[in-house]
């Protein structure tokens, strides 16, 4: 039995590859590139990834940008990066200094834990509260 159905299987395998001579497939033609109306009456070739599918790709390639610039606007207005916002300052003594730096900036003064600022010019670091007045922005959440 099984040596019938290996027979069969093999003659079914000859049969369906019998239809398989040699195709040939044809030749595609070559896409026309040239611009019939260039200046003087001449044709000139189109530069790579112009047209119709150079300017769906090119739109594509602004949304997305597009697209990838809101979200990091939304991003920021969620954490308070790089916006205004009343902040309430969630660690205990924080010091406000000068500039947004540590090395080059002065203590100015102090604010306590659960102190209201109103903060501007947010970065990954720090934000402005004032006038010369720079906290960490690991200390404060919005309010």
């Amino acid at each position: 039995m099984l040596l019938r159905l290996t027979m069969i299987a093999g003659l079914f395998f000859l049969g369906a590859c019998a239809g398989d001579e040699a195709k040939t497939e044809e030749p595609v033609a070559p896409v026309d590139t040239a611009v019939p109306d260039a200046p003087g009456g001449e044709t000139a070739e189109k530069p790579a990834g112009e047209g119709k599918a150079g300017e769906l790709a090119k739109d594509v390639k602004d949304k997305a940008k597009e697209a990838k610039v809101a979200v990091k606007e939304a991003a920021r207005e969620a954490t308070g990066e790089g916006g205004n916002g009343p902040m309430v300052v969630t660690s205990g003594a924080l010091n406000v200094r000068s500039t947004n730096s540590m090395k080059t900036s002065t203590i100015v003064r102090t604010i306590q834990k659960g102190e209201k600022v109103e903060a501007k010019n947010c970065d990954k670091y720090w934000c402005e509260i004032g006038a010369n007045e720079w906290v960490s922005k690991a200390h404060l959440a919005p309010q």
